[in-house]
């Protein structure tokens, strides 16, 4: 579902990097792109190696996004998110040394994952520490986006 970083981490330190996630507005048309604007920081005192998609705007590659309605319920997915098709191709992920307090930003497009009719959405992204199957998962802040006909 997503990539996640390969580095030297060890399990009693803290989490290496935060993300945090914004949108350019609170308030979007139904029939527009949503967009959402990802920043994850090296907050450790070492260098991480970061996956990343070669695209600016495909942070969907490589963050689980989870989108809640009003009463707290999962986003319903659109049916290209259901079928578990991905479209990373070969070549598409690029490989980052991210030196202690440097960033990595990119966009996601919640539109291409969930089915968005008008509505109050709480949006929220995770991503594990390594490719350890049990990684510590960091979680970012919540957002809330409004979406209007």
């Amino acid at each position: 579902m997503f990539g996640v970083t390969g580095i030297a981490y060890s399990q009693a330190s803290q989490q290496p990097f935060t993300i945090t996630i914004s949108a350019s507005q609170q308030t979007f048309q139904a029939d527009k792109q949503i967009r959402i604007h990802v920043v994850l920081t090296n907050v450790s005192d070492h260098t991480i190696v970061i996956a990343k998609s070669f695209a600016p705007n495909d942070a969907e590659e490589y963050y689980a996004i989870q989108v809640y309605d009003n009463n707290g319920n999962d986003a319903h997915k659109t049916e290209f998110a259901r079928s578990g098709k991905k479209h990373v191709t070969a070549g598409s992920v690029i490989i980052i040394d991210l030196e202690p307090g440097q960033k990595v930003e990119e966009d996601g497009y919640l539109n291409g994952i969930y089915d968005l009719p008008p509505g109050e959405y709480k949006v929220q992204l995770s991503r594990p520490v390594s490719y350890d199957p049990k990684a510590e998962i960091v979680t970012s802040n919540k957002i809330t986006i409004i979406v209007t006909e």
